[in-house]
């Protein structure tokens, strides 16, 4: 009897085990290949889906000092451990990606920048220029960093966006 109860326990836990891993993967797909968008939040719900597939994984898997006053702190620092140069590893990746995507698929299109905006996060403000440009008859909306008030309204730009995903872009030149 006590054989089927660990059985039948494995085999969820099992189950369980390939759900967090498929949360994991589609966390690193979303920051890592769909981060480009404008005003998207794929890189916030990437490193959320992350994190919890990674703490779900090692809560069911890793238990190190059970019955210690040190549990928490042993079951958390392996997480931190591999999360954040994980976490640095993707960033790299995510901007190979965008880099690559630029290189290989470029074409240059003209834009403009039509409006600001302003983001405030934990006292850190960041300013941003929304600009739009065109790729095959659709307006596309992007936005760059314009912290040190670079761009002004209305600047024309040269931009090179990638033919396959043309939200992802290099502004090459600007003349106001």
């Amino acid at each position: 009897m006590r054989y089927l109860k660990k059985n039948k326990r494995s085999k969820v836990k099992n189950i369980w085990t390939i759900i967090w891993i498929l949360d994991i993967i589609a966390g690193f797909y979303l920051f890592v290949f769909e981060s480009y968008r404008y005003q998207s939040n794929n890189v916030g719900y990437g490193l959320v889906m992350l994190a919890i597939g990674f703490t779900a994984i090692q809560y069911m898997w890793f238990e190190l000092l059970p019955y210690s006053k040190w549990n928490r702190a042993a079951n958390v620092l392996p997480m931190f451990i591999v999360f954040i140069p994980l976490i640095f590893g993707m960033i790299r990746l995510q901007k190979n990606f965008l880099n690559k995507q630029i290189k290989e698929y470029g074409i240059i299109t003209y834009g403009q920048v039509i409006d600001f905006e302003t983001s405030e996060s934990k006292g850190h403000v960041s300013h941003y220029a929304t600009i739009k440009y065109r790729f095959e008859d659709k307006d596309i909306i992007q936005r760059v960093k314009n912290d040190d008030n670079f761009y002004q309204k209305y600047d024309s730009l040269k931009i090179k966006c990638s033919s396959k995903k043309p939200e992802i872009f290099a502004i090459i030149r600007f003349k106001r």
